[in-house]
C-alpha cells in the first residue's frame, strides 16, 4: 500500500482519490467540533481537500504526518471562515470543483460524520505521530458551545428529498477524482461510420453556416473546422429537443423525453441522439480544444470535428457549433458562470455537468432545423454575459523538422531507434511563450503523425500554458487518447485502436519538456 507521501507526490489520477478516502473521516471529524451545522462542516471538508490538492506537492514528510499536515490545513480554511463569517470557494473555483446540491438525508449523514470522536480516527497511526497531531492541533482547540456563526459558500445548494440520497462525501470524492484528470464511467461513444446523406458543420468562423454568438456580435476569429466536402439537401423537419431532460443523465447524448408524442406514422423513427467527445487541441502551437460530434439517425452516422481556440480568464464560452443536415444538431460548452443558454427561436436550454468535461464547464445541446439558431448567455440572474471568446490567442510559430530524427530541441518527439513506424509531419515551437488562458487550456509545443499499421496516429506534447514549468493538468477525459507524464507535460497519442496508441506510446521518447 502505497503512503500518503506517496500519494501525494504521484501523478496517478487516482491517488488523490484515495488519499481523500483515508483521511475524510478524521478531516470531518475535526470540523466537525468546529461547526455546529452540518452544511457547514462539509463546506470546510470540500475547501479543505481542495487546497490540499492545490498544495500537494509542497506537502514535506520530514516535518510530520501527512494527516498533520492536512488538518494543519483545516485548521486554516475554518479560521479564515470565522473571521470572514463564511466559507470560501477559492481553492474549488480553482481546480473546477462544481456545485453540490444537499437534502435533509445528507445532512443527517454529515452530522454523523461530524459527530465521530475525533481521537478515535487516528487510533490507526502509529503512538508517536498521534501524539505529534495533538501537540502541534488539539492543544488550544477547545471550543464554546456557541462558535461565530459561519454561513456555506454558494457551491452548496439545497434540494428536495430525493428517493435515494447519495453519500455527499462520496459526491466530492468523485467531484476530486475528475479534477484530477480521472473519469467516471459514462457510455462509450459511438463508432463514426461512412454517411450516405451529407453534412456540414457550423460553428463560429465556419463560412458555411455562420454561427452568431450574442445575437448581432459578429462570430470569434480563429476557429477551425473539419466539414465534409458535400452540401446539405434541404433539411427535412425533426422533432424538436425540450430544454432539459431530467433522465438523460450525460448531456453530451440528447435523447427524446420519455413523455413526447409519437410522430404520426406506422413506425415512427427514433429521434436522433448526439455524441459529443471534448480533447485538447494536438496541433503544435495551438492551445485550445476540440469537439467531436456524432449525430445518429436510425443507424446513419454522421459527424465531424471542430477546434476553437482557448480565450483569456473569463471567458465564459468555451466552444459552439454544430453539425448542420437531416436533422443537425447545436451545442455550447460553457462556463459554470453560465445558468441559460437562450436560443434566438425562443428555446432556453439549462447547461448541464458531464463528466468528459473539466469539472468548471457545462454543455447544451439543441436539435437544430434548416437555418441554426443565434444564441445569447445568460447567469443565474438572467443577465446577459459576454462570451469574450474573440480574445483567443493567435496559435504560436513553429518550425517543421526531420520526423524520423529530430533535434534534441525541447519538447521533440522522437522513435525508438529500429522501430517500423512510419513518421512524418513533424512540428515543435520556435519560441516558447507563457500565455494567459482560461483553466483549463493545454499549449501544444510538438506533434509528429505516425502511420501504424493502415491508420494514421498523431502524438503531441502539452503543456501548460500559464506556467511552463509547472504541472500540466490531469486531461478531463481520456476516451479515444493514451497520455504519459513527461516531466511537467503530457505526450499525447491520439487516433487509431487502442491497441495502436499503445503500442506508439511505448515506441516514443521526448526531449524533456
Amino acid at each position: 500500500m502505497r503512503t500518503d507521501a506517496e500519494l501525494l507526490r504521484s501523478y496517478d489520477v487516482d491517488a488523490f482519490a484515495e488519499f481523500y478516502g483515508r483521511h475524510v473521516i478524521t478531516v470531518a471529524a475535526f470540523l466537525g467540533r468546529r461547526s455546529r451545522r452540518p452544511e457547514v462542516t462539509f463546506d470546510l471538508v470540500a475547501e479543505t481537500f481542495a487546497r490540499a490538492y492545490e498544495h500537494r506537492k509542497r506537502y514535506d514528510p520530514r516535518k510530520g504526518p501527512a494527516v498533520a499536515w492536512l488538518l494543519g490545513i483545516a485548521r486554516s480554511v475554518a479560521g479564515d471562515a470565522e473571521r470572514r463569517g463564511q466559507v470560501s470557494d477559492a481553492a474549488r473555483a480553482r481546480i473546477g470543483l462544481g456545485t453540490i446540491a444537499l437534502d435533509d438525508e445528507a445532512l443527517r449523514m454529515i452530522a454523523e460524520r461530524g459527530r465521530v470522536d475525533f481521537r478515535s480516527t487516528l487510533a490507526r497511526l502509529p503512538e508517536s505521530q498521534r501524539i505529534s497531531v495533538f501537540r502541534r492541533l488539539l492543544d488550544d482547540e477547545e471550543y464554546e458551545d456557541a462558535p461565530p456563526p459561519v454561513s456555506p459558500s454558494p457551491r452548496l445548494t439545497r434540494r428536495e428529498p430525493a428517493k435515494h440520497t447519495r453519500d455527499p462525501f462520496a459526491v466530492l470524492g468523485e467531484q476530486l477524482l475528475v479534477a484530477a484528470g480521472g473519469k467516471l464511467p459514462r457510455p462509450r461513444s459511438r463508432v463514426l461510420a461512412a454517411a450516405a446523406a451529407a453534412v456540414v458543420l457550423f460553428g463560429a468562423g465556419v463560412a458555411a453556416a455562420a454561427l452568431t454568438i450574442g445575437g448581432d456580435d459578429p462570430p470569434p476569429p480563429g476557429e477551425r473546422a473539419m466539414p465534409t466536402p458535400t452540401r446539405t439537401p434541404p433539411p427535412v423537419p425533426t422533432p424538436t429537443a425540450t430544454p432539459s431532460d431530467p433522465n438523460n443523465t450525460n448531456p453530451f447524448r440528447r435523447r427524446p423525453p420519455s413523455g413526447s408524442a409519437p410522430a404520426p406514422a406506422p413506425t415512427p423513427a427514433a429521434p436522433p441522439e448526439l455524441d459529443l467527445t471534448l480533447t485538447p487541441d494536438l496541433t503544435a502551437g495551438h492551445a485550445g480544444w476540440c469537439v467531436g460530434i456524432t449525430i445518429n439517425t436510425a443507424g446513419l452516422i454522421t459527424g465531424g470535428r471542430q477546434c476553437h481556440r482557448s480565450g483569456p480568464p473569463g471567458t465564459t464560452l468555451i466552444a459552439a457549433g454544430g453539425l448542420g443536415g437531416s436533422p443537425g444538431m447545436g451545442y455550447a460548452i460553457v462556463d459554470r458562470a453560465v445558468r441559460q443558454v437562450r436560443l434566438s427561436d425562443g428555446r432556453t436550454f439549462t447547461p448541464a455537468r458531464d463528466p468528459g468535461l473539466p469539472a468548471g464547464w457545462r454543455v447544451a445541446t439543441w436539435d437544430v432545423t434548416g437555418q441554426p439558431p443565434t444564441f445569447t448567455l445568460h447567469d443565474v440572474g438572467g443577465q446577459q454575459l459576454a462570451p469574450r471568446a474573440t480574445a483567443a490567442v493567435r496559435p504560436l510559430p513553429t518550425r517543421r523538422v526531420p520526423a524520423a530524427d529530430p533535434p534534441r530541441t525541447r519538447c521533440a518527439i522522437r522513435p525508438e531507434s529500429g522501430s517500423d513506424l512510419s513518421p512524418s509531419r513533424a512540428r515543435v515551437l520556435e519560441r516558447f511563450v507563457v500565455l494567459d488562458l482560461v483553466s483549463p487550456s493545454y499549449l501544444s509545443c510538438a506533434s509528429t503523425s505516425f502511420k501504424v499499421g493502415s491508420r494514421t496516429l498523431r502524438a503531441a506534447v502539452l503543456l501548460n500554458p500559464r506556467d511552463l514549468a509547472a504541472p500540466a493538468s490531469p486531461l478531463p477525459s481520456t476516451e479515444g487518447v493514451r497520455v504519459r507524464r513527461e516531466g511537467p507535460g503530457w505526450l499525447v497519442v491520439s487516433g487509431g485502436t487502442g491497441a495502436q496508441r499503445a503500442r506508439l506510446m511505448r515506441a516514443l521518447s521526448v526531449t524533456g519538456p
